[in-house]
């Protein structure tokens, strides 16, 4: 198949699932698709790029300027390290993985970090001990903390999709630097761009954007 049939055929699916219509069989079919072959993925991900840039990207203006300093807590914490500028779009993910590098553990203080990272050109989808899915896409590196009191990821680089399990008692927690996206049970993005800046991508249900320097910022689905 060409490579501009597999582009439209990306579209396709990325305006389906977008519009909310999708049915069980249409997603696994969708899955059944990126599976078949590694351009699909590549393909899919431009298409959402470029469906997310062109209709959905919402600024949330300068008030996440941020120390480019990095984090050196001595308890790393499920985490996504924020940066200077942020946007919330409705958009769904890549959730289909390959196979990748095996996770490196160690330990800071009491909790076990455990350190999580995808190859280039690969995504991985890695279930978590308390029910949520973490899915990394291309060329990314996290350390997760998971513990009975505290569900928490630090981002290093890239992009990672969140479905997170509903626990109210342990809010599922993101950073990146100062900045952190809190959530208890939804679906989201955290993408780490250039200069340390953040895209924030709500699938489903709501997150608060919290910064030492501004004023917290809910984003839920569909907000523009």
């Amino acid at each position: 198949m060409s490579d501009n049939r597999i582009d439209q055929q990306a579209a396709d699916w990325v305006a389906r699932i977008d519009s909310g219509a999708a049915t069980p069989e249409e997603q696994q079919a969708l899955d059944r698709w990126l599976a078949a072959d590694r351009r699909h993925l590549g393909a899919y991900a431009r298409a959402s790029a470029v469906f997310l840039h062109a209709d959905r990207a919402s600024a949330l203006g300068p008030g996440f300027e941020l120390p480019a300093a990095e984090i050196t807590s001595a308890r790393p914490r499920w985490t996504w390290l924020l940066g200077a500028a942020a946007a919330a779009v409705l958009m769904v993910a890549l959730v289909f993985g390959l196979r990748g590098p095996s996770p490196v553990a160690g330990s800071v203080g009491d909790d076990v970090v455990v350190r999580l990272q995808s190859g280039l050109g690969e995504v991985r989808r890695l279930p978590l001990a308390d029910g949520s899915v973490l899915t990394l896409n291309t060329d990314t590196s996290v350390s997760v903390v998971l513990t009975p009191e505290r569900r928490e990821i630090q981002l290093h680089a890239g992009e990672a999709l969140f479905d997170v399990a509903k626990d109210p008692a342990r809010p599922f927690i993101v950073r990146v630097q100062d900045t952190q996206v809190r959530a208890v049970g939804t679906s989201f993005t955290v993408r780490r761009l250039q200069d340390d800046a953040l895209l924030v991508m709500v699938r489903e249900g709501q997150v608060q954007v919290e910064s030492a320097s501004a004023e917290p910022v809910p984003l839920q689905a569909n907000m523009r």
